[in-house]
């Protein structure tokens, strides 16, 4: 029976070739299979053990030859997916809010471990933060540009509140815009000076009137006439140039033109102690008194006192031009208007002829 077995397992005989087992050594030995090397080769091709009731091997033999079974893998058993649907959220109640901000603790809500006593102390043991260093933005000089310097400017006179009852404006100090300086004539209506205007340092002629001369309205009618006829011949070649009227309490004054050469008068008179004129040069001043008349016509105005003191030189250069003064009795003519026939000027340049007829006129 055993060399049953040994055939069934060893596929009906031994390995062809095979050096220790053989057909002849085989049969040779029928009780082999007891012998270790049987039990050996049962156990190779039976898988562990031999058929129940095999004689030469039992069970209990062979089961105390074997080694000990290893345990069994451990089997992998998913756990099933439980859908678990959401439970319906409460909304949370309202917190009160705390009493005391500063006091409040420090951490999660509601944590029994951080109270606000040991978030004080926490914070306490905690070093203290450096105060902020402020650092300023430098600041930068920045040169200003120059500037050129501005032109000067006119004169602005200081004005007073009192209201002039000659040009119905109120009183100007005219020192504080002109220094008064010398005299320069004195004449039957007022004293010229000589003045500088402080802003420019420019050199004019201020006429002063007394207001204690125009005491009655045809004398303060013949002063602002005279203004208005200064205004009116502005810009003209051989006529003083105006430059403005100011009234204060004591006085009027009419700032002009200032011509340096002196009185025409004077001129003749310098020049007769030495030569007469020339007929050329009695031309060239004549022509100049003829062309004042010119204008003063065209411009509706008749000057009514034209005589050497009221015609001034520019400079005192031999040729200085002339300029034409003293307006205060001129008038303003219109063309089909007031008759002039009355003499007011002094009859000391006047010809006999001339006064006669005036003197009949007004008799007439």
């Amino acid at each position: 029976m055993g060399r049953l077995w040994a055939r069934l397992c060893c596929g009906g005989g031994s390995k062809p070739n095979s050096p220790g087992i053989t057909s002849s050594s085989a049969s040779s030995q029928p009780t082999s299979l007891s012998s270790p090397m049987g039990q050996l080769w049962a156990r190779l091709c039976c898988g562990g053990g031999s058929k129940p009731n095999s004689p030469g091997i039992t069970s209990s033999s062979a089961s105390s030859h074997l080694p000990p079974p290893s345990p069994p893998p451990p089997q992998y058993n998913p756990t099933p997916k439980t859908t678990q649907e959401p439970a319906p959220s409460t909304p949370e109640p309202p917190r009160p809010a705390p009493k005391n901000p500063s006091s409040s603790h420090i951490g999660k809500p509601n944590s029994p471990e951080i109270t606000s006593s040991s978030a004080s102390s926490h914070l306490r043991d905690l070093p203290p933060s450096p105060p902020p260093q402020y650092s300023p933005m430098p600041k930068t000089t920045q040169e200003p540009a120059q500037s050129t310097p501005d032109p000067p400017r006119p004169a602005v006179l200081q004005i007073s509140s009192p209201i002039g009852q000659i040009l119905s404006k109120p009183y100007v100090d005219i020192n504080q815009n002109y220094d008064l300086d010398k005299e320069l004539r004195r004449g039957e209506f007022g004293i010229t000076y000589l003045c500088t205007e402080k802003s420019t340092g420019l050199k004019y002629a201020c006429k002063s009137i007394s207001r204690t001369d125009l005491v009655n309205e045809k004398d303060i009618g013949d002063v602002r006439r005279e203004i208005a006829i200064l205004e009116r011949l502005r810009g003209q070649p051989n006529i003083v140039e105006f430059k403005g009227a100011y009234e204060d309490r004591s006085n009027l004054h009419l700032v002009m033109e200032f011509c340096s050469g002196g009185e025409l008068f004077d001129r003749i008179v310098a020049k007769a102690a030495k030569r007469s004129y020339s007929e050329e040069e009695a031309a060239r001043i004549g022509r100049q008194v003829v062309n004042v008349v010119h204008v003063c016509h065209s411009s509706g105005v008749m000057h009514r006192d034209l005589r050497p003191e009221n015609f001034l030189l520019v400079s005192a250069e031999e040729d200085a031009p002339l300029k034409a003064t003293e307006f205060r009795l001129s008038v303003f003519i219109d063309e089909g208007g007031e008759l002039f026939d009355r003499i007011v000027a002094k009859g000391s340049y006047s010809e006999k002829e001339a006064a006669r007829i005036g003197r009949q006129v007004v008799n007439q």
